[in-house]
């Protein structure tokens, strides 16, 4: 029997190992279906396993039409329980929801996929939908907006304490809402109104969630400042401020009050200063007056001067330097390419061995635009030409002739400025007219 009983305990734990984890997840809403418009709903979601889970749940994202829903934090609260005679494991998250509508609000079902220990992929599963009856709060008009809490507190702080100031003086005030069960976000803005005779500058609010030391937040709180500075002298009192705002623990309409703040403001004395600059310099013989050396205020003109070319300098300096070098180089490209460069170039052609004519046909296609001295109405050229290089020429005549000829070839053939390209900008038909060559 014993034998027996060992192994029906050894198929036992063998099923229960050999059984699939399960996921399990559901969903409800704290505090009961049914709120009042601006309230905030807890819709509390489990997820558990009957194992563990190997990483976090993914969480769906949850949208509900005329609400707002704050998505859960990173903190969540570790379950062990038992239903339906099983031992359950997981975790709760909160989804705070604030109703702004009237209606019945429709929460749609949550799909939730995490991974249990033992599983061989992700599980899924989905909760049960679930609705919510909203209602507008008891004496408040629809379009109303009221602030909606478990538990109000309303404090203020002034500074200076005292209440005797002067004319130029400040006094800060600042009034602090907490409200239990309510977002930070839906706090309403405390009004610090204007007084006549206080210049009224208001300060930045400072928002924040309240939470339980544990990450859960169970509130909001909201400080609004203003400083006030004293323009006149006279007796002044900062108004009240008031709060209204709906109870969820009553089910009623409260309002809570902080009192006015009344304080007095003196003119202040008449300033007089320490001492007085015109009696000392006309003790001093100056009757009011400075005198600056003209030396010294030559000298400073001079150096912001200087200062002032350098600043230049150093700014637009590279600039017009290469400006100026690019036009040097234009012109002397231009002085290259002239006639008259090229007629002095004739005399040293003439003077090589055997003597060049290249300079003279540049110079006379510069001077007259063509290349071509058969083209020339200088008949006494052609001729000296004819004579050096004809049937019975003979060059060295022709280079004694060319070198007396030089000067009355230059006076009668004064340069002439080539024709302007078209206007069109098309290269010409023949190129072999623009060639320069040496």
């Amino acid at each position: 029997m014993r034998l027996v009983g060992l192994l029906l305990a050894w198929l036992l734990c063998s099923c229960a190992l050999a059984a699939d984890p399960q996921l399990r997840v559901q969903a409800q809403l704290l505090g009961g279906d049914s709120v009042v418009v601006g309230e905030t709903v807890q819709l509390q979601l489990d997820v558990l396993t009957d194992t563990w889970f190997t990483g976090a749940p993914q969480l769906p994202t949850l949208s509900v039409p005329g609400a707002l829903v704050t998505p859960p934090g990173d903190q969540a609260q570790h379950l062990t329980l038992n239903l339906d005679g099983s031992t359950w494991f997981g975790m709760r998250y909160l989804y705070p929801i604030t109703v702004q509508q009237a209606v019945t609000l429709d929460i749609p079902a949550l799909t939730v996929t995490a991974r249990p220990g033992n599983a061989a992929a992700a599980l899924s599963a989905t909760t049960a939908a679930l609705h919510l009856r909203v209602q507008l709060p008891t004496g408040v008009e629809p379009g109303q907006a009221v602030l909606v809490a478990s538990a109000l507190s309303l404090t203020q702080q002034v500074n200076p304490a005292s209440r005797t100031l002067k004319v130029g003086d400040s006094l800060t005030r600042s009034v602090t809402l907490q409200a239990q069960g309510a977002p930070s976000l839906m706090l309403p803005v405390t009004a610090l109104q204007a007084v006549p005779g206080l210049s009224l500058y208001l300060k930045t609010p400072q928002v924040q969630a309240l939470d339980d030391g544990r990450g859960h937040v169970v509130g909001g709180q909201r400080i609004d400042t203003a400083s006030y500075r004293i323009e006149q002298p006279g007796s002044y009192q900062l108004p009240a401020v008031q709060v209204h705002w709906w109870s969820t623990t009553d089910q009623a309409l409260r309002s809570t009050t902080l009192p006015a703040v009344p304080f007095t403001a003196s003119a202040g004395p008449a300033y007089t200063p320490v001492f007085s600059v015109a009696d000392d310099l006309q003790r001093l013989g100056q009757q009011g007056r400075l005198h600056l050396s003209r030396h010294w205020l030559g000298a400073a003109l001079v150096l912001a001067a200087l200062g002032l070319a350098w600043r230049v300098w150093r700014s637009r300096g590279p600039t017009w330097l290469a400006r100026w070098r690019h036009w040097q180089a234009r012109r002397q490209a231009r002085r290259l390419a002239s006639a008259e460069h090229a007629w002095q170039q004739v005399p040293v052609d003439l003077a090589r061995h055997p003597p060049q004519l290249t300079a003279l046909y540049l110079w006379f296609r510069r001077s007259q635009g063509s290349v071509r001295l058969a083209t020339a109405d200088d008949t006494t050229l052609l001729a000296l030409l004819r004579r050096g290089y004809g049937a019975d020429g003979a060059p060295d005549t022709l280079l004694a002739a060319l070198k007396a000829e030089l000067a009355q070839l230059h006076a009668r053939h004064s340069p002439r400025q080539p024709a302007a390209p078209a206007r069109h900008g098309l290269r010409p038909l023949n190129p072999m007219q623009n060639r320069e060559s040496r």
